[in-house]
This record gives structure tokens, sequence and C-alpha cells, in this order.
């Protein structure tokens, strides 16, 4: 019997970022209260002892090592995006689990301000 287990994690973070080639307002530097919202499924199977799958603490670090930076310099790109967020997310949380054998799905969502957002689902299996 195989069951769809979900972990969620929800994290804010303060920082600032510009879109250098945006033709409007965004082309400043501004800030954010940035939110990050990860769910991750897992198919497990009667084999499954019910341990931990994955540790949010190791989720939780690379978004405050965020925290109060500006994000152009730490990624070294004149323009980050709600989007450059979220595909980096998905690529940090792949590198975490790449040996679980019940990682199903990884989906995050990164909104920069309570009516924006982007969301990306990666199905692994």
């Amino acid at each position: 019997m195989q069951q769809l287990m979900k972990l969620k994690l929800s994290q804010n973070f303060d920082a600032a970022h510009c879109i250098g080639s945006h033709k409007g307002k965004c082309k400043n530097v501004h800030g954010h209260t940035w939110t990050v919202n990860v769910e991750l499924e897992f198919i497990v199977d009667v084999f499954f002892d019910g341990g931990i799958l994955v540790d949010f603490g190791d989720i939780k670090s690379w978004i405050n090592e965020l925290d109060h930076k500006n994000l152009n310099e730490v990624f070294c790109r004149e323009d980050v995006t709600a989007e450059f967020l979220t595909l980096h997310f998905i690529d940090k949380i792949k590198l975490l689990l790449v040996d679980k054998k019940y990682l199903h799905s990884i989906f995050v969502e990164v909104w920069e301000s309570p009516n924006a957002s982007v969301s990306v689902k990666d199905i692994i299996k």
C-alpha cells in the first residue's frame, strides 16, 4: 500500500532587490517582506518506518541566509525576481533531497507581497 505524505513549511524574510532591466519603478532598489512556502510530497509505502523525511531546519536556514540582504548582491545579478527565487529554492531543495527515494514532488511558492506570488511544482517521479 502506498500513501502520499505532504510536508509543508512557510518562512518569511525581509530583503531588498531591484530589477535593473525593468522600465518602471522596480528598477530602483526596494524591499519586500518575502514569504516562501514549500510543500514536499513523498510516496511512502509499508517499508517507511515513520522517520524524518526532511530536516526543515536546513530549508529554513537557506531562507534565513537572505534575511536583511540586498538580493542583487547575494546572487551577483542585475535582475532578482520572484521567479528567480522560486527556481533557486527548487534547486537547493533538490540538492538536499537528491537521494530521497520516497520524494515525489517539490512545490515552492515565493510571495513578494500579500498579493503577488510565483510558484513552481517539480514532479520528481
